[in-house]
């Protein structure tokens, strides 16, 4: 591996899990009526009648990656080792990685209809494309297979990755309860930090292949850039530091739920259940649940590196167009710098860029089956229709079937994950009192073969039940309700 792919490497590694460890964000667990402060990541209105006196998560972590451009083994000497193997084929290329780190996070309850949550995260995404005929030479090391000696346009390749800190205020509330249903909304205030960002745009890449080592370059519209706390990555003693500045950010969504029967909202025995809030009782179990929101509206701010660049044009004196030739060797980003400008016309950038957050609409729908089963479905579309920013991070649009088991201290879920890259997951997650273990794809934790995604997470957390009260009062209104609902 040449010295330049080691100083990229290790810019973005610093940049993906610097200080920490989303597509799938703790499937299965999320839209668990217990799930919480966690639960309110992707919908603030669940926290609305939570079902604690406090609730807690100390920490958690969430990691996930899929991509066609390489495989992962387990190596037959070692189980517990990796072999890594490139495609080199022709197929448009894609990478996505996202990683989340829950720091200390709560909620409570404000009254029987108000409740509040403050969480603390740190995020991370990573999302790269290629056109087809690029990514052969770029999987070959830069040498031209000799059945692809001609001339090729319009090759395209985008690269972005940021990493941030995420503070957020939520507030949900029971906005009306009609007996046969219930409509819950919340929103969620976010504070964001930047821990660092770079990204890489190509387009409309021309090139002719003049023999097996030469490359042409006939088209050219190159910009690549990042975040200024990263100058000085190659120098001894580095020490990384955040970004300067906080922005803000923006969740909402409401909840409806509908019940199977017509509940009696004067009993002083319902009341008193909505203030315990225990969704084991039938009497607080819904039929269903449709679930709607948009998260993660922001944008983060950053200033330019200083060895950032753009070009759109050849410097008519150049006569030497030997690309791979010209990243060897390099070891620094002045270097690449000055490398590329000897035969691109290339600016430097200077000021600040923008990375939009990967804004989402997510809807949700929770069917009680019976007893302590449930069927869940959630769709999450990306919204990148919104231009706010320079450049952008974003989740594959993405369906998640999971069927799913819960107590109030146990819970079994098995989601199955499928994007539009055409990747299919099965997951498998348990809860068990404080503590959440899971899986994205059970098939890659546990086989030898080849594999081009996977991911796992966990949670821990402390939850503080509402007790409950036995009195002659519950008894009489008890032998009511089961009179009404027989």
């Amino acid at each position: 591996m040449n010295k330049i792919n080691v100083c990229v490497i290790a810019l973005l590694l610093l940049v993906l899990i610097n200080r920490s460890i989303q597509a799938q964000s703790f499937p299965g667990y999320t839209y668990d009526r217990y799930s919480g402060i966690v639960g309110a990541r992707v919908q603030p209105a669940n926290l609305a009648e939570l079902p604690f006196k406090f609730d807690l998560a100390l920490v958690g972590i969430n990691a996930y990656f899929d991509n066609n451009y390489f495989t992962l083994r387990r190596s037959e000497e070692d189980f517990s080792r990796y072999v890594f193997t490139e495609l080199r084929n022709r197929d448009p290329k894609y990478a996505f990685f996202t990683n989340e780190v829950l720091l200390p996070s709560f909620a409570f309850r404000l009254s029987l209809k108000h409740s509040l949550g403050f969480t603390a995260r740190v995020r991370t995404i990573a999302n790269a494309n290629m056109t087809g005929t690029l990514s052969q030479i770029v999987a070959n090391d830069f040498t031209i297979p000799p059945s692809a000696l001609n001339s090729f346009s319009n090759q395209n390749f985008d690269f972005t990755t940021m990493s941030w800190q995420e503070y957020g205020l939520s507030y949900a509330w029971l906005v009306k309860d009609r007996g046969i249903d219930k409509i819950k909304a919340g929103a969620t205030l976010k504070l964001l930090k930047g821990n660092g960002a770079a990204f890489v745009n190509l387009n409309d890449f021309g090139f002719t292949v003049a023999d097996q080592q030469q490359v042409e370059v006939t088209n050219l519209d190159l910009s690549y850039g990042y975040s200024d706390n990263f100058d000085g990555l190659e120098n001894n003693g580095y020490r990384w530091k955040a970004s300067k500045g906080f922005n803000l950010g923006l969740d909402f969504g409401i909840v409806y739920e509908r019940f199977p029967y017509r509940r009696h909202l004067s009993s002083p025995l319902l009341k008193k259940q909505s203030e315990i809030g225990d969704p084991d009782d039938k009497k607080n179990q819904y039929k269903y649940r449709i679930s709607l929101a948009i998260t993660d509206i922001g944008r983060l701010k950053f200033s330019y590196g200083q060895h950032s660049g753009r070009s759109n044009q050849l410097l008519p004196s150049a006569t030497d167009f030997n690309i791979p030739a010209k990243l060897r060797g390099i070891e620094s980003t002045q270097e690449l710098f000055d490398s590329l400008a000897t035969v691109i016309d290339l600016q430097r950038l200077n000021g600040d860029f923008s990375v939009g957050l990967n804004t989402a609409f997510r809807t949700n729908f929770d069917y009680h089956v019976r007893d302590h089963f449930f069927l869940n479905a959630e769709l999450m579309l990306p919204l990148k229709i919104f231009k706010w920013s320079d450049q952008k991070v974003f989740e594959p649009m993405a369906l998640t079937i999971t069927p799913r088991w819960e107590k109030r201290w146990l819970g079994a879920y098995a989601p199955l994950y499928i994007n539009d890259k055409g990747r299919i997951n099965p997951g498998l997650g348990v809860r068990a009192g404080p503590l959440v273990l899971g899986v994205h794809d059970i098939a890659t934790a546990l086989s030898r073969k080849n594999f081009r995604s996977g991911g796992a997470f966990f949670v821990l957390k402390l939850s503080l039940p509402f007790s409950k009260e036995k009195s002659e009062l519950e008894c009489i209104d008890h032998q009511i309700w089961k009179r009404d609902n027989k």
